[in-house]
């Protein structure tokens, strides 16, 4: 669902996270309002490895030269972010999401279901999941 109560856990999705980072016009404003509740201490935002790889990916794909660590230390710097590490029970999560045919996305859905947050995406896979709660 998009429109629903601030949570105090998100987990992050890869573009929503970069437009964060980079032109925060582009959120929802479900998603602007949770990011916003993140900068304010209110909440956090589980950030997925994967997201962090993904991130780096599309941006070497647009040109910019911006390596893993610096990703990194700009996540440590935001002190309601926590990278989230992926582990058997996210592998069993993912097991549940066999209807979300893009590996990624499963696996970022699989983090949403560790923890029973929402994630702050734009994705289609995501929308109206009979499992995962979206906010945008």
């Amino acid at each position: 669902m998009t429109n629903e109560p601030p949570s105090s856990l998100y987990v992050v999705d890869t573009h929503a996270l970069y437009w964060y980072w980079t032109d925060a016009t582009r959120l929802g404003a479900v998603a602007d309002a949770a990011f916003k509740a993140l900068e304010a201490g209110l909440a956090v935002g589980i950030v997925p490895l994967l997201v962090i790889a993904e991130l780096h990916f599309l941006l070497v794909q647009l040109g910019k030269n911006i390596s893993v660590d610096e990703l990194l230390r700009t996540l440590d710097r935001a002190p309601s972010l926590r990278l989230e590490a992926l582990t058997r029970r996210h592998l069993v999560a993912f097991g549940r999401l066999g209807d979300i045919p893009e590996m990624h996305d499963r696996l970022i859905g699989a983090t949403a279901l560790v923890y029973g947050a929402p994630v702050i995406s734009r994705d289609r896979a995501f929308r109206d999941h009979p499992l995962i709660r979206r906010v945008w």
